[in-house]
């Protein structure tokens, strides 16, 4: 397989943590290093991860997406989805969730 995540700005899926939106700094087999990575804690507005990877969500303001982080690792993904530019500018623009 020759298609590389790295660089790519990508909605990622971990088999325990959760989703997360980053830039992906690092891949090998299920271990990810993701840059300016936030969790997508909670959505509405879209029906799975593969629509917030192309559309973002239509109601941005009941999502709960916290808030960034400059480096995360995750070791279990299962799923990486590059999103569009269309989708990072929606995610990007969900306003911090923290208490």
């Amino acid at each position: 397989m020759n298609f590389s995540f790295v660089d790519k700005y990508c909605v990622v899926r971990s088999n325990r943590a959760g989703v997360f939106a980053g830039t992906v700094a690092e891949h090998e087999g299920q271990a990810v290093i993701l840059k300016d990575v936030r969790r997508l804690w909670w959505w509405d507005g879209a029906a799975s991860i593969s629509q917030i990877a192309v559309d973002g969500t239509v109601a941005p303001n009941n999502c709960k997406f916290t808030m960034p982080v400059e480096t995360l690792g995750l070791f279990d993904v299962i799923e990486l989805i590059p999103a569009t530019d269309k989708a990072r500018n929606v995610i990007e623009g969900v306003k911090v969730w923290k208490r």
